[in-house]
């Protein structure tokens, strides 16, 4: 009488071979496998990525960024928490300086959403972690067509990213050309009512005729609104 185990042996080996085969044709089966393209973006977050390249040349514009591409944790209590936190997170544009790190990044104000207070609290923990990370972030509307000319856009930000004295220097170094290219001109120019201690934002100088009686105006005003 033959031991058990020979006719055992063959009946395992015939069962692997079973079970690799049909696992090989549930791995070659995806072959057959088919996909649909899906949209990126909306037509509105397209039109705000264009708008923001227009307003950031030769700047690198993402839209859809999750926030652990943005930031890493410096120093946490509970580093997993943190972590899980921060991969929770994105913003909707960042644009980035000549080193590829993050200069502004910009959320789209939401109007409506299902838990207010949830999303509050997530944008209140997203800027925090921004703003301890030196980054800066700015709400933005949700249409083009309520937003400023790319170019003032550009322009106010840069103002709203300097200090107080920045500022004042600027304003100095603006005042400075104005009277240069004022020297180079007509010797018989008439004055149009600018003061030296005034300098003007760039829609207010281009808005100055000869009878503005305006000048006692904050002239950075609107760019500080």
């Amino acid at each position: 009488m033959q031991p058990v185990w020979i006719w055992a042996v063959p009946i395992v080996a015939l069962l692997l071979a079973v079970l690799l085969y049909f696992k090989f044709m549930r791995t070659s089966s995806t072959r057959d496998d088919r996909y649909t393209s899906e949209a990126l973006l909306t037509p509105a977050q397209a039109d705000l990525l264009y708008y923001l390249q227009t307003a950031f040349p030769g700047q690198a514009v993402l839209a859809n960024v999750p926030l652990n591409k943005i930031v890493t944790i410096r120093r946490a209590a509970a580093r997993h928490r943190a972590q899980d936190q921060l991969d929770s997170l994105q913003v909707d544009f960042a644009v980035c300086d000549k080193g590829g790190k993050a200069a502004f990044v910009f959320d789209v104000e939401a109007y409506r959403t299902s838990d207010a207070r949830l999303a509050q609290h997530s944008e209140a923990e997203k800027n925090r972690i921004l703003k301890s990370a030196g980054v800066r972030l700015i709400y933005i509307k949700d249409t083009t067509r309520s937003m400023p000319s790319p170019e003032e856009f550009r322009m106010k930000l840069s103002l709203a990213t300097l200090s107080r004295s920045e500022r004042a220097a600027q304003q100095r170094s603006v005042r400075q050309e104005l009277e240069i290219n004022i020297s180079r001109g007509d010797k018989n120019f008439k004055p149009s009512g600018f003061r030296e201690s005034e300098v003007m934002g760039m829609s207010r100088l281009m808005g100055l005729g000869p009878d503005s009686q305006d000048s006692t105006l904050d002239p950075w005003a609107m760019s500080r609104n």
